[in-house]
């Protein structure tokens, strides 16, 4: 476990005489933010046949499979995880207030599925930048076509999407395919916090797990 010392005061500063002393409550708020440790790993068992024969380049192979596996597993516990009753790292998704969860029916107006952005940026702090999160499929059945428009004459008008930078009328998305369907999730996950105590490590062994 580790804590983490954070000033969380955002009050507007004190008008004083200039020869006064500020008041106690000016010089911040300190508290503290505990951290637990946990372990994320994945163990892909190779035969010895394979290490011997193999056509591809075996090392390259297993790295990339087990930094999937481990991505996949942080994908998922940032978004929806059970904190320390899981052994893992507290979601987003479960911390998400009652009445910032929107419904919006489809075919509604596009600005209809942005609107929910002022239950985030609600001008009281600064704000960075905002995303949206969403799966590779919502984004395909929702927002791919809200940028393309046909003509009388077939023409294709407007902006076509970028999908090497998607956005949602410039709103940058990200995609994650641990969201639900038919879900988006908008925030500013600079808020997000999370401590990485030790490097990931690959290695090899006799010794299971």
């Amino acid at each position: 476990t580790a804590r983490v010392l954070i000033d969380t005061d955002t009050s507007p500063a004190s008008w004083v005489e200039q020869n006064a002393a500020l008041a106690v409550s000016d010089v911040g708020t300190i508290a503290t933010l505990d951290f637990d440790g946990f372990k994320v790993g994945k163990v892909t068992f190779i035969d010895n046949y394979l290490l011997q024969d193999s056509i591809i380049n075996l090392d390259d192979y297993i790295s990339r499979k087990i930094a999937r596996a481990i991505s996949l597993a942080l994908d998922i516990a940032i978004l929806s995880g059970t904190g320390a009753a899981g052994k893992q790292p507290a979601g987003i998704l479960p911390a998400i207030p009652s009445g910032n969860k929107v419904t919006v029916a489809e075919g509604d107006p596009i600005a209809d599925y942005v609107k929910p952005i002022g239950l985030i940026d609600t001008g009281l702090d600064a704000v960075g930048e905002i995303r949206a999160v969403m799966r590779r499929s919502t984004y395909y059945a929702y927002f791919l076509e809200m940028s393309i428009n046909v003509n009388a004459e077939g023409q294709v008008v407007g902006r076509l999407p970028n999908l090497s930078r998607p956005d949602i009328l410039g709103i940058p998305v990200t995609f994650n395919n641990s969201m639900p369907a038919d879900t988006v999730l908008y925030g500013e996950f600079d808020k997000y916090t999370l401590v990485e105590r030790e490097n990931i490590a690959i290695d090899n062994s006799d010794q299971v797990r």
